[in-house]
């Protein structure tokens, strides 16, 4: 074998897999053996979840993604360490979501950011809490004062529906449900861009809890910045994850969310 020969064995690069035509493939597979489709299907783990959609026309509650928050009298925006303004992600009004799932049934959830901060650094150090933040109250929201400054991300007008969410660390491509585990949505298992459950595992850590301890993934928020979303992206197409100890959500005690960012 020549020297340029070895060369190009030694660096040659293995051909590119081609995801599309493989779940095309495994698409038809199933189509052809359903029998298996719904063995594979059967295996998986169920969660109810409430997805967060963008209507056509605006919904009957004050809850949106982005623009400016709607706090009660006296309130104010948080800040980051540095004295940032936080970004705000959600305004929940809890009233408008399916009763019955540990989620308060009044009052209003807001998630904020500091949003053009590099020190939150994913969430994945424990003063990382400190550029994000979880308010939940009961008093009465009240419009932005006249002047207020521009928002971070463009404000949408969102409703919510129950779906289910599904978990499996078995490859099931080329089988769809219709069920969206992605996407924007409260409750539920996370949609897997890398660790998945091991998100709970970590949150434990971080928060120096017990490795047993319970955690319920609040909200996920997926990149959405096309023309009718809030203008985002959480680095590579990525989504934020945020995590709450269950007996944290029956107590309503949102300042121990965690949050998490992952990507592809």
């Amino acid at each position: 074998m020549g020297f340029a020969a070895f060369l190009n064995r030694l660096f040659r690069r293995p051909p590119r897999y081609d995801y599309e035509a493989e779940e095309k493939r495994l698409a038809a597979y199933y189509e052809a053996h359903p029998e298996e489709r719904e063995a594979i299907l059967a295996k998986r783990s169920w969660k109810p979840t409430i997805l967060i959609d963008s209507p056509a026309a605006a919904p009957a509650s004050r809850s949106k993604l982005g623009g400016l928050p709607e706090l009660p009298e006296g309130w104010e925006i948080p800040h980051s360490p540095e004295g940032n303004p936080m970004a705000l992600l959600l305004q929940l009004d809890c009233a408008a979501l399916p009763p019955g799932h540990g989620l308060p049934e009044r009052g209003m959830l807001y998630f904020f950011l500091d949003a053009d901060s590099t020190q939150w650094n994913w969430g994945l150090e424990a003063a990382d809490c400190a550029y994000w933040s979880v308010l939940y109250t009961e008093l009465p929201p009240r419009q932005p004062e006249i002047g207020s400054s521009a928002p971070d991300f463009r404000e949408v007008p969102v409703s919510f529906r129950l779906s289910r969410s599904w978990y499996t660390e078995e490859d099931e491509t080329g089988i769809e449900t219709d069920e969206n585990p992605d996407g924007h949505r409260l409750l539920g298992y996370p949609f897997e861009l890398q660790s998945g459950q091991a998100m709970a595992a970590d949150c434990s850590e971080l928060a120096g809890a017990p490795p047993d301890t319970e955690w319920e993934l609040l909200l996920q928020l997926d990149t959405d910045d096309d023309a009718n979303g809030p203008g985002w992206m959480w680095e590579d197409m990525g989504m934020l994850f945020f995590w709450i100890r269950r007996d944290d959500l029956a107590a309503r005690r949102f300042d121990r969310v965690r949050m998490m960012l992952e990507c592809y």
